[in-house]
C-alpha cells in the first residue's frame, strides 16, 4: 500500500501529482533493490497520481501518468498481458495529450508504435497497420511544429514499420521504407544525434538487404550504411548493436561478391564473430540477433556449396541447424518453417544428406502445423497453404529416398485437412472454463504451449488434430482398391502406394519444373482462361505425363491390379492422371486424402439397397445457354421410376438440398463457378439464375446421407485449386454432405459431347456397373461414337443437324460436333472424322471422386417419370437471384516459354473485373476474382525458387 499525504490547501492536486509520476520515475530508473519489485512499487505510485490527478481536472498531469504507467509495464515485461496494458495506457495517454502537451503527445504516438510492433494479441498485420497509422500521424504533427528531434525519431519507426509491413506490396513498402529510413539518417546528421544515426544506419541497412530482388547499388549503399554504423559501436560499450552492425556488413559483403572474392570470405568472417559475440551477450534480444546473423551465414555457406565446396555446405548446416534450435526455444513457428526448409534443402541439394534433409523438413512441417491450426481464418490458411503442401511433398519425398513409404504417406496425408481454428471454437463451447485462444496466427506463439492446448483439447476430443498413422492409412487401404499418393517436388517425383504393404515408385526425372512446363505450354491457360489450343496442349500434357504415370502403370499391370484410388498432391491435382494410368478394364478413381475416402465408404454402404431415385436440374437458359442439357436430365430421368426434374425459375440452393433429401442420384446439368480464392462461394447454378452454392452444402453436413451418386455435369467442377481446407472443394462437401461418390469435370465441357457421355453413364449403371465403372465405360463409348449416332441423339430429342450449341473462337468451345457430322472437316491432333470424339477433351476431363463399390441398381429406360417442384422452404440469404453477367472478354495468347508470372500478369488488366465466358461451354470463371490466386499459388507451388 503507497501512503498518500493528504492535500493541504497549499498544495495544488496537479503539483501533488506531478511530484509522485517524478517519484514513480525515479524509482523505474533506481539500480537499488529488486527491479521488478521497484516496477510494481511505481505502479502503485502512478495509480495515486493518476487519482490525484483526476481531482485537479488537468489533463496533461492525467496524460503523463498514463503514460508513466504505461513505461512501467514495458519495463516489466513479464508476459503479453504487460505489454497488452501498456498499450492500452499509451491510446488514452495520448487522448489526454493530444491538446494539453502536444510535444509529449507526438513522443507518446512513437512510444505507442513500438509497442504495436511488439504486440502478441491480434492479427500482426493489424499490429502493424496500426504502428504504420501512428507514426504517420507523429511524422505530419512534429513536421508542422518544427521538432526536428522528433520527426527524425518517427521517421526511423515508420521505416522500420514499413520494413516490417505484411500488408501490400512488399516492393512499395520497402521503397517506402528505405525513403523514410534515409530522412532519419539525414535529421539525426543535422541533430548531430551520433548514437540515434548509428541506429537509423543499421535500420537502412537492414531495409536494403530485405528483399526479393536486391541489386548491386542496393548492396552498396547497406556496406556503407553498416560499416559507418559499426565505426560508431566499436568505440562504445553497446557490444549488441556492435555485432548486429556487424553482421548486416557481412551479410551485404556475401551478397556484393561472387563466392570465390575475397570480400565474400571477410563477410563470411564477419557474420561468424557476429554471431558467437551475440551468443555470449546477457541482452534477451541478443539470441534472435544471433539466428539472424546464422541464418545469413549458413545462406553465405550455401552459395559456397554451390559452386562446389563440401566443407563450407557442412558449416552451413551447422549454422542453420544452431539456428533452427533458437527460434524452436523461442516459440517461433514462421522462422523454424523457413530455416528448416532452407536447411533440408542445402541437405539434400548440395550434400546429398537426405537422411538429414528429411529431419530438417520434419522441423519445418512441425512448424507449419502450428501456424495452420492457429490461423484465425480461411484467408490465412489459404495464404499459407501453398508453403505447407510445398514443406510436406519434400518431407515426404525425403521419406520415399530414405526408404520409407510409410511416413511418406502419412505426411501427405496430415496436410490435407486443416481447419483447427474453427474445431478449438467448437470445443471452447463444450467447456466454458476453456482458455481462450488469442486471434494472432501464432507468430510468437511457442510451440510447447500449443501442445499444451492441444493435451486439453483431446480431453474432450481424443482425436482432435491427431496426426494419422501408418495403420490408418493401411487400414483404408486393404478394405479396397490400392490407394497411390502421388508428390511432386523440385527433386523428383514418387508414387507412396499402398497395399498389402507400402511401398514406393520413385521418378527422378518428372520434376516439378517438368510439372510448370506441362502447365504453361497452353494448359493451364485453356484450363482456366479458355485460350485457343486446348486441345493441343492437352496432347502434348498427355505425352509428358507419361513419363509419371509411365512406372505406377507398369507396377500395375505386373500386379494385374484392375482398380486404383489416387490422392494427388499440389498440381497434380489440375492434370487428368487417369488417362496415363487406365489399362485394359482398369477404373482409376480420385480422393483428396484417405479421410475423405473412408468417409465416403460409409455413404456409399448406406445408400446400398435402397430402390432408386433420380432429383435432376438442368439450366437451359443460362449464359451461354446450352440447349442440350435439358435432353441430358430428361434421358437420364428414364433410367428410373421415381425422378424429380426441378423446373420452376427461382429454385434455391436449400430448397434444392430439401427435394435432394432422400435421392440416391443427383445429376446437376448447368454452369459450374469455381472461386479460388473463396472457395466456399463456389456455385453451380440453378434454374431462373439461382445458385447452389459450396457454403449451402456444407451446413447441410449429413443430409445427402443415403445418396449414392451426385454428377456434377458443369465446368470445372472437380479443381480444388489446393485449397488449405479440402472440405471447401465442391466434389468433398457433397461427400461431407453423405454423397457416396461424385463425378466432376477438370476443365470446361462441351455441351453436346456431355450430354452424349451422360446418356451412356446411366445407360452403363443400369448394367449393374459402379458408377466409377460406368463412367469408364461411357468414356469409351463416347470416343468410338460415330457422326450417325450423334445425329441419331439429336433427332431423338428434335435437334435437327443444322441445331448445335454456341460456340467461341477457342478450340475448347470450338470441340462441338460439327452441323453435319457426316461432313465433318479434317482432323486436327488427335481428331477422325470418323470419330467426331476421340480426342481426350471430350472425355478426360470427366472423373470420379468418392468411394469405389456396387451401385444402387438403376433401372432400364422406361420412359415414365415424375417431373415436379420442391415444396418452397426458407429462402437461403447466400442466393443472390442474380443472373450471370457475360461481358466478351479478349484473349491474349502467351508464348509456349513463357513464365507463369508473366502469363498470369499479361492477363491482369484483361480480366481484372470482367467475367469470361464460352458459349457452349458448361462454365464460366469470375477471373477477377481467380487470377490473383492462380498466380500466387502456381508460382510459389510449380515455380518455386531453385
Amino acid at each position: 500500500m503507497v501512503w498518500i499525504e493528504q492535500p493541504s490547501p497549499t498544495r495544488q492536486p496537479s503539483a501533488w501529482a506531478a511530484l509522485e509520476i517524478l517519484r514513480a520515475g525515479q524509482l523505474m530508473e533506481s539500480a537499488d533493490g529488486d527491479r521488478t519489485e521497484n516496477l510494481l512499487h511505481a505502479l502503485d505510485i502512478l495509480a495515486g497520481a493518476r487519482a490525484i490527478a483526476v481531482n485537479g481536472a488537468d489533463a496533461a498531469t492525467i496524460g503523463l501518468a498514463m503514460a508513466f504507467t504505461a513505461d512501467a509495464y514495458i519495463a516489466l515485461d513479464r508476459d503479453a498481458d504487460d505489454l497488452e496494458n501498456a498499450v492500452a495506457w499509451y491510446t488514452v495517454a495520448v487522448h489526454r495529450l493530444r491538446h494539453s502537451n502536444p510535444r509529449e503527445y507526438v513522443s507518446r504516438l512513437i512510444d505507442l508504435s513500438e509497442a504495436y510492433r511488439a504486440r502478441v494479441h491480434d492479427l500482426p498485420w493489424r499490429n502493424a497497420e496500426r504502428a504504420v497509422s501512428v507514426l504517420r500521424a507523429a511524422m505530419v504533427r512534429a513536421g508542422r511544429r518544427g521538432w526536428p528531434d522528433l520527426w527524425a525519431r518517427a521517421a526511423l519507426g515508420l521505416g522500420v514499420a514499413y520494413d516490417e509491413r505484411i500488408v501490400g506490396d512488399r516492393k512499395r513498402n520497402r521503397w517506402h521504407a528505405i525513403r523514410v529510413l534515409r530522412g532519419a539518417v539525414g535529421g539525426f546528421i543535422v541533430l548531430e544525434n551520433d548514437a540515434r544515426q548509428a541506429q537509423a544506419r543499421v535500420a537502412l541497412a537492414q531495409a536494403l538487404l530485405n528483399g526479393d530482388h536486391i541489386t548491386v547499388a542496393d548492396c552498396d549503399e547497406a556496406i556503407a550504411a553498416a560499416s559507418a554504423a559499426l565505426d560508431w559501436y566499436r568505440h562504445g560499450d553497446d557490444r549488441y548493436m556492435r555485432a548486429v552492425s556487424q553482421s548486416l556488413l557481412g551479410d551485404a559483403l556475401t551478397r556484393r561478391n561472387s563466392p570465390d572474392a575475397s570480400g565474400f570470405a571477410a563477410g563470411i568472417n564477419l557474420l561468424a564473430e557476429a554471431a558467437q559475440m551475440l551468443a555470449a551477450d546477457p541482452d534477451p534480444g541478443a539470441r534472435q540477433a544471433e539466428a539472424a546473423a546464422l541464418i545469413s551465414l549458413g545462406h553465405a555457406c550455401t552459395d559456397r556449396a554451390e559452386a562446389g565446396d563440401t566443407a563450407d555446405g557442412q558449416r552451413g548446416v551447422q549454422a542453420l541447424s544452431r539456428a533452427l534450435e533458437i527460434y524452436v526455444d523461442l516459440g517461433r513457428p514462421v522462422e523454424c518453417r523457413g530455416i528448416g526448409l532452407d536447411l533440408g534443402l542445402l541437405q539434400a541439394r548440395y550434400l546429398g544428406d537426405w537422411a538429414g534433409a528429411t529431419r530438417a523438413f520434419e522441423a519445418a512441417a512441425e512448424a507449419h502445423d502450428v501456424l495452420l491450426s492457429l490461423s484465425p481464418d480461411q484467408d490465412t490458411r489459404r495464404l499459407e497453404s501453398p508453403l505447407g503442401q510445398r514443406v510436406a511433398g519434400l518431407l515426404a519425398y525425403g521419406h520415399a529416398v530414405t526408404g520409407n513409404p510409410g511416413a511418406a504417406a502419412v505426411a501427405l496425408e496430415r496436410v490435407r485437412v486443416r481447419a483447427a481454428r474453427q474445431a478449438i471454437d467448437v470445443h471452447r463451447t463444450w467447456d466454458p472454463q476453456f482458455p481462450a485462444v488469442p486471434p494472432a496466427p501464432a507468430d510468437a506463439w511457442p510451440i510447447t504451449e500449443f501442445r499444451t492446448l492441444l493435451t486439453r483439447i483431446r480431453t474432450l476430443a481424443p482425436d482432435f488434430l491427431r496426426p494419422p498413422e501408418l495403420a490408418d492409412l493401411q487400414a483404408v487401404a486393404d478394405s479396397g482398391p490400392p490407394v497411390a499418393y502421388v508428390v511432386i517436388t523440385e527433386f523428383g517425383s514418387a508414387w507412396i502406394v499402398l497395399h498389402e504393404r507400402a511401398e514406393v515408385i520413385l521418378v527422378p526425372g518428372v520434376t516439378s519444373e517438368a510439372l510448370r512446363q506441362m502447365l504453361v505450354n497452353g494448359y493451364v491457360q485453356g484450363q482456366f482462361f479458355g485460350e485457343p489450343g486446348f486441345e493441343d496442349a492437352l496432347s502434348d500434357c498427355l505425352e509428358r505425363l507419361g513419363a509419371l504415370t509411365g512406372p505406377l502403370r507398369a507396377w500395375l499391370d505386373e500386379a494385374g491390379m484392375g482398380e486404383l484410388v489416387v490422392i494427388p498432391t499440389g498440381y497434380a491435382n489440375l492434370v487428368p492422371l487417369h488417362v496415363g494410368l487406365a489399362g485394359a478394364g482398369r477404373t482409376i478413381t480420385y480422393v483428396p486424402s484417405a479421410a475423405v475416402l473412408r468417409d465416403a465408404r460409409e455413404n456409399a454402404a448406406v445408400a446400398s439397397g435402397r430402390p432408386g431415385r433420380l432429383v435432376a436440374a438442368a439450366v437451359t437458359d443460362g449464359i451461354p445457354p446450352l440447349p442440350y442439357a435439358d435432353a441430358e436430365v430428361r434421358q437420364v430421368a428414364t433410367h428410373f421410376d421415381d425422378s424429380v426434374i426441378l423446373s420452376r425459375p427461382g429454385v434455391g440452393g436449400i430448397e434444392f438440398l430439401a427435394a435432394a433429401t432422400g435421392a440416391t442420384h443427383l445429376h446437376i446439368a448447368s454452369h459450374g463457378y469455381a472461386n479460388a480464392a473463396h472457395p466456399e462461394s463456389s456455385f453451380l447454378a440453378l434454374p431462373g439464375g439461382t445458385r447452389l452454392y459450396v457454403a449451402d452444402i456444407f451446413r447441410q453436413a449429413g443430409r445427402l446421407a443415403g445418396t449414392r451418386l451426385a454428377v456434377l455435369s458443369a465446368c470445372q467442377s472437380a479443381l480444388t485449386m489446393n485449397q488449405p481446407d479440402e472440405l471447401l472443394t465442391l466434389p468433398t462437401v457433397f461427400v461431407v454432405a453423405g454423397v457416396g461418390g461424385v463425378i466432376a469435370t477438370l476443365w470446361p465441357v462441351p455441351d453436346l459431347s456431355t450430354a452424349l457421355l451422360m446418356d451412356r453413364l446411366y445407360a452403363r449403371m443400369a448394367d449393374s456397373t459402379s458408377p466409377a465403372c460406368a463412367l469408364r465405360q461411357a468414356q469409351e463409348d463416347l470416343a468410338a461414337m460415330t457422326p450417325g449416332d450423334v445425329l441419331r441423339f439429336r433427332q431423338a430429342h428434335r435437334f435437327g443437324p443444322q441445331a448445335q450449341a454456341g460456340r467461341s473462337t477457342s478450340a475448347a468451345s470450338q470441340a462441338q460436333a460439327p452441323a453435319d457430322p457426316e461432313a465433318s472437316s479434317a482432323p486436327g491432333r488427335g481428331r477422325s472424322p470418323r470419330r467426331p470424339f476421340a480426342h481426350p477433351f471430350y472425355w478426360a476431363g470427366f472423373v470420379y471422386i468418392g468411394a469405389l463399390s456396387r451401385p444402387v441398381i438403376v433401372e432400364q429406360p422406361r420412359g415414365g417419370r415424375v417431373e415436379a417442384d420442391p415444396p418452397p422452404v426458407r429462402d437461403d440469404p447466400v442466393n443472390d437471384g442474380q443472373p450471370f453477367e457475360r461481358p466478351g472478354v479478349p484473349r491474349v495468347s502467351g508464348r509456349v516459354d513463357q513464365p507463369v508470372e508473366e502469363i498470369i500478369d499479361l492477363r491482369r488488366e484483361q480480366f481484372r473485373v470482367t467475367q469470361q465466358h464460352v458459349p457452349g461451354v458448361r462454365g464460366r470463371l469470375a477471373l477477377h476474382e481467380l487470377h490473383d490466386d492462380v498466380r500466387e499459388v502456381i508460382e510459389s507451388h510449380i515455380h518455386a525458387p531453385a
